[in-house]
């Protein structure tokens, strides 16, 4: 990652289950972002190396 900097989120999303700590991920936020610490939202949809979860 070098010095590259990315802070924490906290996401809800229905299917979460399917991923675990480490697994590398993209992700589309549904809606806004709150700002708080750990800053929040609902993903839409995310995937991951081993193909999609909508």
């Amino acid at each position: 990652m070098g010095d590259a900097y990315y802070g924490l989120i906290y996401l809800s999303y229905d299917k979460a289950g399917k991923f675990s700590k480490g697994n590398e991920v993209e992700i589309w936020i549904d809606g806004a972002i709150m700002e708080s610490y750990p800053s929040q939202a609902k993903a839409r949809k995310i995937s991951h190396k081993e193909g999609e979860i909508k």
